[in-house]
């Protein structure tokens, strides 16, 4: 693991839908993908701050989300945000120091796939254990992290918190222990062998850097 910063004014990468609820600032910006368009519910985006931070309407979401980032550093807050590692915000603006929590790809795929989080989506792809589903999965969990791979290599010192081992990794970070002090991993959940083979294969590179065996 790379060298760990202080996390005062943390950014927490993530995408495990429990820990940040829908009224984090972030998720005002979903389902866009385009970062390269203004904030059209820049006054949203701004309530959900709690007023503390006003989006720009000038500004591109990505120039928004970096000032963000800038004034929870400069103001030693700490934030979520939901889905940003996927369009490679952090290596792309030199954002250093963010918490990239990571959870087993099987359950935070059945746990994104819940009917009152995303049934509309789950049904055009076919249900959860549909093969559209699995490679949807597969493909945001590797983005995930491959935007921390990134971040460590252009030294941003990244810190990698595993959601199975989240106090044990939170530890060797100065002051962010406490942060993670209450979670505690959930059981597995039952899932299909067939889905989980699936799923094992399309994120193998990446899951073997990050833990020591498949069933945890």
């Amino acid at each position: 693991m790379p060298p760990y910063a202080d996390p005062a004014g943390s950014l927490l990468a993530a995408n495990l839908a429990e820990l940040h609820p829908a009224a984090e600032p972030s998720e005002v910006l979903m389902p866009s993908t385009d970062y390269d368009v203004t904030v059209s519910n820049y006054d949203v985006f701004s309530e959900r701050c709690h007023g503390r931070y006003a989006a720009d309407p000038q500004r591109t979401i990505e120039q928004n989300l970096v000032g963000l980032c800038d004034w929870v550093r400069a103001n030693d807050h700490f934030v979520v945000l939901n889905n940003s590692s996927i369009q490679s915000l952090f290596s792309r603006n030199d954002i250093r120091s963010v918490v990239f929590l990571v959870r087993h790809p099987i359950d935070s795929l059945i746990s994104w796939a819940k009917p009152e989080r995303h049934g509309d989506t789950l049904e055009l792809l076919g249900g959860q254990s549909s093969e559209a589903a699995v490679d949807y999965w597969g493909l945001r969990w590797n983005q995930h992290v491959d935007e921390y791979f990134r971040c460590v290599e252009a030294d941003l010192q990244p810190v990698l918190v595993r959601y199975e081992f989240a106090y044990e990794d939170a530890t060797h970070a100065p002051g962010l222990a406490p942060v993670f002090a209450e979670m505690n991993p959930s059981t597995r959940p039952t899932y299909e062998r067939a889905m989980g083979a699936r799923l094992r294969e399309l994120v193998a590179d990446n899951y073997d850097k990050l833990y020591p065996r498949w069933d945890i």
